[in-house]
């Protein structure tokens, strides 16, 4: 048998290249998958951006949208336009005010609050 591969003779210079070896061969796979996790939560914090911007379009899309429901409510020129039903405006003001909770509710609320104009629209508001 080749002397080369009887691992019972083999010096520690032998051993631990092996173990380096195989090592390597065991880690770097994990360091790959730990590398991804890295830049996939990086990604999550420079996207929540926009789904703070997204959150805050459907916020003020539904503000107009109860707007004109509640214009079109006490409005007295809208002679022989369908009166505007009761159901619906509590429908427009239950969509608007679920907007709200998801804008004030969200993970990473602090990018907002520290705005003022966040703080003077939720007072609004």
């Amino acid at each position: 048998m080749n002397a080369r591969w009887n691992v019972s003779q083999w010096s520690r210079r032998q051993w631990a290249v092996a173990i380096v070896l195989v090592v390597l061969v065991t880690l770097t796979p994990l360091a790959w998958v730990q590398w991804q996790q890295v830049r996939m939560l990086q990604d999550v914090s420079r996207k929540q951006v926009d789904s703070i911007m997204w959150q805050a379009y459907q916020l003020e899309y539904e503000l107009f949208r109860l707007d004109d429901a509640l214009h079109a409510a006490t409005d007295p020129t809208t002679e022989g336009q369908t009166p505007v039903d009761a159901f619906e405006l509590q429908e427009r003001y239950e969509v608007f005010y679920s907007r709200i909770q998801l804008l004030t509710g969200m993970p990473r609320r602090d990018l907002l609050e520290s705005s003022t104009a966040f703080t003077e629209a939720l007072q609004g508001i």
